[in-house]
């Protein structure tokens, strides 16, 4: 019994939370309103960095941990 109230809890839940139910379908009598901001971005050059690639380094650290 408790399980089912459960799914039946998390099935509304995940209803809700998904926008079930609404009116989300743009019909094609409707405008589609333009966005309101407009980006305007402008690209700039990117350095690559001067960090040697091929060269790396591995350590093992061990001790006793106090807890």
């Amino acid at each position: 019994m408790e399980s089912r109230l459960l799914l039946l809890l998390l099935a509304l839940a995940a209803a809700s939370l998904t926008g079930c139910g609404r009116d989300q379908v743009v019909r094609g009598d409707e405008q589609v309103q333009a966005p309101v901001i407009e980006p305007d971005v402008d690209r700039r050059e990117i350095k690559q960095a001067k960090i040697d690639t091929e060269n790396f380094e591995v350590g093992i650290f061990a001790g006793p941990i106090s807890v």
